[in-house]
């Protein structure tokens, strides 16, 4: 009798890539503020959550275009530009460990 053993795939790990916090400016307010926000890169996806982490945000990176802020006041700072034009800046929070 010849048993057969079928092998599944592994299963994906629910462990993000990469998380933390990162400063996001708020492009709707009149004065530039920097909001601290708590990301989620997992695969090809950027989350991150508002200050209750109940919302979350989600950006398809392979449809963006990520780019260094020439120029910029800040250190650190990138924008991610999405094909809408939506463009989201960010940059490094030094206070996170």
């Amino acid at each position: 009798m010849e048993s057969h053993l079928q092998m599944s795939p592994p299963k994906p790990t629910a462990f993000p890539a990469k998380s933390g916090y990162i400063l996001k400016k708020d492009p709707e307010r009149l004065r530039t503020t920097w909001e601290r926000r708590y990301f989620v890169l997992k695969g090809n996806t950027l989350h991150y959550y508002n200050k209750s982490k109940e919302d979350r945000t989600s950006i398809d990176l392979r449809i963006c275009m990520v780019r260094e802020v020439p120029n910029s006041d800040r250190r650190f700072c990138f924008e991610i530009v999405s094909p809408t034009k939506y463009v989201h800046s960010f940059r490094r929070n030094f206070n996170s460990s």
